[in-house]
């Protein structure tokens, strides 16, 4: 479906300009990452909603989401180990952090560990998301900010449930980043 889509849009926008068949292939790729991404995120926040955790869904997926920004992480290969992860990430995540079984103090210290895992390991690299020797310093020390942030976010807004969220999505994806975990595409 969402590759006859994106062909679809791709024949619109080729109405008024040629484009070469690399072009066009390259564009309905393109496409198709995006409609999919939307797709996921769509499926993430009505089954958010439909469980009444979105608030804390979204402080996860956004935990989670900006920190990858930088320090990248491992990718699966098939699309659907993805969708299953996103999900179970966020949702779960949302859920955990709903029940409040998480102390102000266990989410600090996962903080720290997630630090501990940025600072040694970040960024991290796959074979189709490389990272270019020049941003490798510029991306470790964004994600060290971040993560002290997410530290600082974590003690001043504890009672939003903030702490909790970002806890959760931060160890997330530092898990990501380990070597055990992303050594397929190590880089």
């Amino acid at each position: 479906m969402e590759h006859k889509l994106a062909s679809l849009i791709v024949k619109i926008l080729n109405k008024n300009c040629q484009r070469t068949e690399l072009e066009n292939a390259k564009m309905i790729y393109g496409i198709e990452v995006l409609l999919d991404n939307l797709l996921k995120v769509i499926c993430i926040i009505m089954l958010s909603l439909f469980l009444g955790i979105f608030k804390e869904s979204m402080l996860v997926f956004l935990g989670f989401g900006v920190l990858r920004l930088k320090a990248g992480g491992f990718h699966f290969d098939k699309n659907v180990m993805c969708w299953i992860t996103s999900i179970l990430i966020t949702v779960g995540g949302g859920t955990l952090a709903s029940l409040h079984l998480i102390s102000k103090s266990i989410a600090i210290l996962l903080v720290l560990v997630t630090l501990v895992i940025i600072l040694f390991y970040a960024p991290s690299g796959t074979l189709n998301n490389p990272i270019a020797p020049e941003n490798k310093k510029q991306y470790h020390m964004e994600s060290i900010g971040l993560v002290i942030l997410y530290l600082i976010l974590t003690c001043i807004f504890w009672e939003m449930q903030i702490g909790a969220t970002l806890a959760i999505g931060g160890i997330c994806e530092a898990v990501t980043i380990l070597p055990v975990v992303n050594r397929k595409y190590k880089i």
